[in-house]
């Protein structure tokens, strides 16, 4: 790491420590630069050193706020009398564009959470195309769509056709639906397939990332019912995407690129029922498994299915949030 400070620092080789003191009005300069340090300051560095001054500081400065603004800028501008609000909306950017490495819309950045998260993340990746910056939310959707997880199959694969859904009704960007239609059809074929038959809904998987128990989800089920609705509905809008793949069920196919392409055997029409039937089941559940508390109005978070009767989850797995 190449760190550059002023002569007001000492450095203890002893104690690994750099260190000065200041008295009132005084001022000392530190310079510890990131990735996206400048290319004329590491050729310096190596040749002659680099000065570090206030005068530098400010012009790394200044140059570092017009590359945020002209990215800002590039989106959605909002203008109010209100600087707090002007400022806020600048931040919640800036911070979406910090936790991102690469292409990868992290859930944070710099500790154990520097990694993907599919609904959390997948929000992250929404909210830069509703602020116009719509070529690096797309930048970002593959490494979500190939983001897995067995044990919560079922909520990613909702979470992941919501995201699709969201993107495309923002940009109409069917050639980049069509980009990425293995990834989309893996995910239909999981919520069209993985239908319980006695209950409607899915399989008993993870309670949360965190909480090993497996429930029957009702937020999962409803996550795979909004995704699978919209999507869907995007098919019957775009017959071209539909028709790219395969109805036979099996095996797969090699497409143009030589790539092999999962097949699809529900048509949108087929996935809009699915999509109905699951919600109607999600009703039919919430509604058997609800045990009103006085005064407060609620339903369960999650529910735990034993035959065809629904009963609450234990409450170390969450029983209920209010409304």
């Amino acid at each position: 790491m190449f760190i550059g400070f002023s002569k007001d620092w000492k450095w203890d080789p002893r104690k690994e420590s750099l260190t000065t003191r200041l008295k009132p009005g005084e001022s000392a300069t530190l310079a510890i630069p990131g990735i996206g340090v400048d290319s004329a300051l590491q050729k310096g560095k190596k040749e002659q050193g680099v000065r570090l001054s206030p005068a530098l500081y400010q012009q790394q400065r200044r140059h570092c706020a017009e590359t945020w603004e002209s990215l800002l800028n590039a989106g959605t501008r909002i203008d109010t009398p209100e600087p707090l609000v002007n400022h806020a909306w600048k931040s919640l950017l800036i911070g979406s564009y910090m936790v991102m490495k690469g292409d990868s819309m992290n859930y944070s950045h710099g500790n154990a959470y520097e990694r993907l998260y599919q609904a959390e993340c997948g929000d992250a990746t929404r909210a830069l195309a509703l602020f116009g910056h719509t070529q690096s939310a797309a930048k970002t959707i593959p490494a979500l769509l190939h983001y897995t997880r067995d044990a919560l199959k079922y909520h990613n694969a909702g979470f992941k056709l919501q995201m699709l859904s969201h993107y495309y009704w923002l940009t109409h960007d069917s050639n980049f639906l069509m980009s990425v239609r293995r990834e989309w059809t893996d995910e239909i074929n999981k919520i069209a397939g993985g239908l319980e038959k006695d209950s409607g809904l899915f399989p008993r998987e993870q309670y949360c990332g965190d909480i090993f128990t497996p429930v029957y989800s009702l937020h999962s089920a409803g996550a795979a019912w909004r995704g699978l609705r919209d999507f869907a509905t995007i098919l019957s809008k775009e017959p071209a995407l539909y028709s790219a793949i395969p109805v036979a069920p099996s095996p797969p196919v090699q497409d143009r690129e030589g790539e092999r392409r999962p097949s699809m055997p529900n048509s949108p029409s087929d996935l809009l029922r699915i999509a109905s039937e699951l919600r109607h089941a999600i009703l039919t559940a919430t509604e058997r498994a609800s045990s009103p508390i006085p005064n407060r109005p609620s339903f369960p978070w999650r529910s735990s299915v034993k035959k065809s009767r629904m009963t609450h989850s234990p409450p170390r797995c969450g029983a209920v949030i209010g409304i």
